[in-house]
């Protein structure tokens, strides 16, 4: 996979030709920037709530700049979801050795599989895929001064 005049775009399309995860460096006057993406192909599916319901395997990369307080690296857990959207995570793991429940939360989708949370903590937004097994999201810090930086997650 490539982008015109982006040299630095790496790619892979899936074999269901339904999902592209990429990476790219962009090079600016001032600074280096390194992008991971995920694209979802839109189908036309329809999505409900019912397709929330299930347990949910959770992974993360956080990135960030330590000097900012910020911590980068990765961490997982699973998640029950109820038909209502409530959710009750399991032990979260992270690259720091660190393990502890997070809170539930509520989720939603709309028809066209865009997945939020509840109040939209954290600038939360997801897609699930038209095959309703994965649910890509980003979101930035969990709160303000929080010292965890803006992330990628995976609901699979």
């Amino acid at each position: 996979m490539s982008f015109a005049g982006n040299t630095s775009v790496h790619g892979n399309l899936n074999s269901g030709k339904n999902f592209i995860v990429y990476t790219s460096t962009d090079s600016g006057t001032n600074s280096k920037s390194y992008t991971m993406g995920v694209m979802i192909k839109q189908t036309g599916t329809t999505w409900a709530s019912s397709d929330l319901t299930g347990t949910w395997h959770v992974n993360g990369l956080v990135s960030g700049d330590t000097g900012a307080g910020q911590t980068p690296g990765w961490f997982y857990y699973d998640e029950a979801v109820d038909s209502n959207g409530n959710s009750t995570p399991g032990a979260l793991t992270d690259s720091k050795g660190i393990a502890f429940t997070p809170t539930g939360k509520v989720y939603s989708i709309s028809s066209d599989g865009a997945v939020t949370i509840s109040g939209n903590p954290f600038g939360f937004h997801g897609q699930m895929s038209a095959d309703k097994n994965l649910i890509v999201a980003v979101a930035g810090p969990m709160s303000a001064g929080s010292g965890t930086a803006p992330r990628v997650t995976t609901f699979s």
